[in-house]
């Protein structure tokens, strides 16, 4: 072999590794660009949906004053019927909490 020969094959070999990682190093740019773009869009849905929660916080006041002056106005209409229910309620309740206590005694 010749000293040409021998370098021709080296400069060759150096070229191919060369472009090897080159061909590599395209590749993973695109990846972490794809990667970066897929982030970048989550991102804006997420902010999207909390600036527009933010933005209509007035609007989910308002809509919160009206159902509770209904719930109010409905209290002072019905007054008896609203504390036999409250009643009811109550008493369910207390039911069950003394049904869950006994329930759950250790036996004896």
């Amino acid at each position: 072999m010749s000293v040409k020969t021998i370098t021709t094959s080296a400069t060759d070999a150096g070229k191919r590794i060369f472009n090897g990682g080159a061909t590599a190093v395209k590749w993973s740019g695109r990846q972490v660009g794809t990667a970066t773009g897929f982030l970048r869009d989550k991102a804006k849905v997420v902010m999207s949906f909390i600036m527009g929660f933010f933005k209509n916080i007035p609007h989910y006041a308002s809509l919160l004053g009206t159902h509770a002056s209904a719930f109010a106005q409905h209290i002072r209409d019905n007054k008896a019927y609203s504390a036999g229910t409250a009643g009811i309620a109550v008493a369910v309740a207390f039911g069950a909490l003394a049904t869950f206590k006994y329930l759950t005694k250790p036996a004896v």
